[in-house]
């Protein structure tokens, strides 16, 4: 459930919700996102208008970011509104976005930059609801989500099992985690002996993947170098494991 994935995620950097607001004029004269014609002036009766701007830390408004309201209620499936970061035309603000909710709830603002990454996910006002009564707009003001340079990663190793006879495959889980995004995907690879195996990590393996090791000839211990390669989000790390072989 999206709902629950997002409450679980630490925003990278955190979000920072800047004091800058939107102008005055900004939330009752928006366009609606991919559409040239003006909006009414104000919201239906008994709803309410959540608007904001999104950019940057360099201040660079970020257009085609989600935004979405969800009720502050861990049994919701879906949010109520959402829309996509876009240029207000009537005021020239990009990143602009407005999510029409109705009054007298408690919601939950959450950002996903788009990056491609459904699990980089952002909770605004560091995940605390916000409360819509009869106020007609609420500007949320400018949100910020930080330039993230690749986030570090570590890679942990466990032996199953810790000694194997010669000739006989063991095998090793790997498991990579990273503070900032969950789960962490991409190519594992495991060495030991001069050769090497290799595994790739997916949205349903939450981070972990067991692997199965070459087969060696001759007893000894051996070194096994757990390693994850990095992707366009995450570090790469590796950790070293002792497996012994005997006769």
């Amino acid at each position: 459930m999206h709902r629950r994935i997002a409450a679980a995620i630490t925003a990278c950097g955190a979000l920072i919700v800047a004091s800058q607001a939107l102008p005055a004029s900004a939330a009752p004269t928006a366009a609606d996102a991919g559409s040239s014609a003006v909006a009414a002036a104000r919201p239906p009766v008994g709803k309410a208008w959540l608007v904001g701007v999104v950019s940057d830390q360099a201040k660079h408004p970020l257009q085609d970011v989600n935004v979405e309201a969800w009720l502050d209620d861990p049994t919701a499936e879906a949010p109520v509104a959402s829309d996509l970061t876009y240029e207000d035309v009537a005021d020239g603000q990009e990143g602009y976005f407005r999510l029409e909710v109705p009054i007298h709830a408690h919601y939950l603002i959450v950002v996903s930059s788009d990056t491609g990454d459904p699990y980089r996910t952002f909770e605004y006002n560091n995940g605390d609801p916000i409360k819509v009564g009869l106020r007609k707009v609420r500007t949320l003001g400018t949100t910020e989500i930080p330039r993230v340079a690749l986030q570090a990663s570590t890679t942990s190793a466990k032996l199953k099992p810790g000694t194997v006879k010669v000739n006989k495959a063991g095998a090793i889980t790997i498991t990579v985690r990273c503070k900032n995004v969950y789960p962490v995907l991409g190519k594992v690879t495991a060495a030991v002996g001069g050769k090497k195996v290799v595994g790739v990590l997916k949205q349903k393996d939450h981070g972990q993947l067991t692997l199965t090791l070459p087969k060696l000839k001759k007893p000894g211990k051996y070194t096994v170098e757990a390693s994850y390669l990095g992707d366009d989000f995450v570090k790469k790390s590796s950790k070293k494991i002792t497996l012994t072989v005997k006769k």
